[in-house]
């Protein structure tokens, strides 16, 4: 049960809003597809829902599951980390998900989970670069904590 609690309180942690930071535009596509690579490996999308939220999810698989399918409601903080001379953005994203699994052995696993990425977006290119990790807390069918993350690209249209 300790373990449980202490693990809600980071996921909880890692979820708190930032401090506020200027407000930077940022020059997005609402809608993107591409890849992710690492623990899932698969299909990413992203779904702007205005200049600091969107919708991130994925289809996938990995070495401990056939089927994987997450999803993210992400908060993008932009001036957190600034290039210099560079119109390209580097925005810090965060937030709570949850994903469900088809196991290996046909187990069905679902989990809560909590995202921190990194995401470079570059002005007036229709894609963009991320790389993300995500501490996990699986519900069923037994209750255990992972560490799930990956790195990828999505296209805009």
């Amino acid at each position: 049960m300790k373990k449980t609690l202490l693990l809600l309180l980071v996921l909880a942690t890692l979820c708190a809003p930032l401090p506020a930071a200027k407000k930077t535009e940022l020059t997005i596509q609402q809608i993107g597809v591409g890849l992710i690579l690492g623990d899932p490996l698969g299909f990413s999308a992203k779904l702007w829902l205005d200049n600091e939220t969107a919708i991130d999810a994925a289809v996938a698989w990995s070495s401990t599951a056939k089927f994987h399918l997450q999803a993210d409601y992400v908060w993008h903080k932009v001036d957190m980390i600034e290039l210099k001379d560079s119109p390209d953005k580097i925005a810090v994203y965060y937030g709570p998900g949850a994903l469900i699994r088809i196991a290996n052995d046909d187990s069905f696993v679902l989990g809560a989970r909590g995202v921190i990425g990194i995401n470079y977006i570059i002005k007036n290119a229709p894609f963009d670069t991320f790389v993300e990790l995500a501490p996990s807390f699986f519900l069923t069918p037994s209750m255990h904590f992972t560490l799930l993350g990956g790195f990828g690209a999505r296209f805009f249209f």
